[in-house]
């Protein structure tokens, strides 16, 4: 449910918290130190935390990915009883950098997400959403290819996307890690701002870090993210204009690469009204197709049989379900 936060002490070094000078790099302006930052590592490189201290403005800030912290990567969604295991782990691995009782820190970033196992490629999805989105004034819309989905404004960041595709590009884990997870879709919420978690969540005063582990709180998480997809994907006056076979097809046509097998089979398929027998397809294709090019062509046909009586509302439902569940 939580991912990237940042957390924030107003205070000196030695009265609010005790961070080791010799542990950091330094940033000097007229011969005087402003401040002290540096970003820490595990023993294999990974699971970054940033500390930042600020001498000029006399704050102290630290950041890291929640999910990653436990396991090492945020494919992972934080649960309620991951907390003490997670605030053993901070507490180890700031030993030495920075004491502090972070539990009584005001949280200035936050980060809500849920990774969804789909039953389908991502991109599918992601395309779905791309054409059914409405956002009205408040909101600008982006889309890279059929990985991503961003809406966006000045205080608010959503995005949709393959979860399992980011994971592999920022080393994360690996290729062959990747396959495990299946096809994940993620559907995140950021806030980089302590007003902008102010509004969020409706509270006219500074959520604290301990107030991120109670059931309320998580509830809450929960229902900032169901609420903005309501918003964006649930009008249906809108997302019913793909509501037809044929719309299905058109949709699903941006997905699949290869038109000439794809396009012959559906025009069999619609004029015979037959299942597809794909042991023929294979027998007719194998001269205009490499054997790896066939399976892969034959295995997205599978796919497009599967859904073909799925409308996009219907692809819109699922998701929902999966927030909400």
């Amino acid at each position: 449910m939580y991912d990237t936060v940042a957390i924030y002490c107003k205070g000196r070094n030695g009265q609010d918290f005790d961070l080791k000078p010799a542990k950091f790099r330094k940033v000097e302006f007229g011969g005087e130190v402003e401040n002290y930052h540096n970003v820490f590592y595990d023993s294999n490189g990974k699971r970054a935390i940033s500390v930042k201290n600020d001498l000029k403005n006399d704050y102290a800030l630290v950041s890291w990915s929640i999910p990653k912290m436990i396991k090492g990567h945020s494919l992972y969604d934080f649960r309620l009883e991951d907390t003490d295991k997670l605030m053993k782990e901070l507490n180890k691995r700031l030993s030495g950098i920075i004491q502090a009782d972070f539990l009584n820190w005001q949280v200035s970033r936050l980060d809500i997400a849920r990774n969804m196992i789909v039953d389908h490629k991502t991109g599918l999805y992601v395309e779905a959403l791309r054409q059914s989105v409405e956002t009205g004034k408040r909101y600008k819309v982006k889309a890279f290819g059929n990985e991503t989905i961003l809406i966006y404004n000045k205080s608010r960041r959503y995005e949709m996307y393959d979860k399992v595709i980011e994971q592999v590009k920022v080393k994360d884990i690996s290729r062959n890690e990747a396959k495990r997870f299946g096809n994940v879709l993620r559907f995140e919420n950021q806030n980089k701002k302590g007003q902008h978690i102010l509004t969020t969540f409706g509270s006219v005063k500074p959520i604290m870090f301990n107030e991120l582990f109670t059931p309320g709180m998580i509830a809450d998480s929960k229902q900032v993210l169901i609420n903005a997809y309501d918003q964006f994907f649930c009008n249906y006056g809108q997302s019913e204009m793909f509501a037809n076979d044929l719309a299905l097809v058109d949709l699903v046509s941006k997905y699949s690469k290869r038109n000439v097998l794809k396009n012959y089979v559906i025009r069999k398929s619609i004029e015979d009204g037959q299942p597809i027998n794909y042991n023929y397809l294979q027998t007719i294709f194998r001269e205009k197709l490499s054997d790896r090019g066939l399976r892969k062509a034959i295995k997205e046909l599978q796919t497009l049989a599967n859904l073909h009586t799925k409308k996009v509302s219907d692809v819109i439902d699922e998701i929902r379900y999966k927030l909400v569940a």
